[in-house]
């Protein structure tokens, strides 16, 4: 029996930018030949530190900044082609929930509305049948019916956050990108969302590509871990064996920095 193809397949990714301070065709390389897969239902955490390449490799993945070199293939297409021909159908297979969820939302426009339209433009959902797909989702993640009256300001980071991974989930996607989705959040909210995506995964069979700074957000909740520095992976490995034996000395620093009790 063959194994699954990867629900995510990055392979050989590089991504750069103009870089004045290097001249005039000079370039900065963010993302350096980086290859990482997720499987159906797994949980990846891509950590590192503050400029080590993480969101952009996040943005490239979802079609926010521009591809050098490189591929990334979703349900064995390439994703790149697939958003040319079909952006709804790329749309499908990769989500992403950025960092600022205050930044992500329409400040005039209305929890519900902004989940609504995201519902129309996905599968039809209009009237009554819209209004119960957005209790639906809103539900999902974990909000009353009542916040979709609500604008973005009326809300807490947490409950932002909840929106916004509501938002990403409307399409049904098979992968969710979340960069730094806890960062800004209090500790005790930080595992609220934490174990809300953990529920997520297991229920829809979701894929989860978690972005953070911060080993120990990523322990609980992921199957393994990825560490980037200057724009490389560093070093893959399941979780409980990298936090026992890291084998990169920026690993071990990383592992060094978590506070411990």
């Amino acid at each position: 029996m063959t194994a699954a193809p990867p629900v995510l397949e990055i392979t050989g990714l590089r991504v750069s930018y103009s870089d004045r301070r290097r001249g005039a065709h000079g370039r900065f390389t963010a993302v350096d030949g980086v290859d990482l897969t997720l499987a159906r239902g797994e949980a990846v955490g891509l950590v590192g530190e503050s400029g080590s390449g993480k969101s952009t490799l996040a943005r490239a993945v979802v079609g926010v900044v521009p591809v050098e070199a490189g591929e990334v293939r979703a349900g064995g297409e390439d994703l790149g082609l697939l958003r040319e021909r079909d952006p709804r159908a790329a749309a499908r297979r990769v989500q992403m929930v950025f960092q600022d969820a205050q930044g992500a939302l329409d400040p005039r426009q209305r929890v519900g509305s902004a989940l609504g339209e995201v519902l129309r433009l996905h599968d039809g959902s209009v009237g009554s049948e819209g209004a119960d797909a957005v209790a639906a989702l809103l539900a999902r993640v974990g909000l009353e019916e009542s916040h979709a009256r609500r604008f973005p300001h009326q809300l807490s980071g947490g409950q932002r956050q909840r929106v916004g991974i509501a938002r990403a989930l409307a399409v049904e996607p098979d992968v969710l990108i979340l960069d730094e989705p806890v960062s800004a959040l209090d500790v005790s909210v930080q595992a609220q969302i934490l174990t809300l995506l953990d529920g997520l995964r297991r229920d829809l069979d979701l894929s989860v590509l978690l972005i953070a700074h911060d080993l120990a957000v990523v322990r609980n909740v992921c199957h393994r871990v990825a560490v980037m520095y200057r724009g490389r992976l560093v070093e893959t490995a399941p979780t409980d064996a990298l936090f026992a034996a890291p084998t990169d000395p920026y690993t071990r620093a990383l592992l060094d920095a978590v506070p411990r009790l």
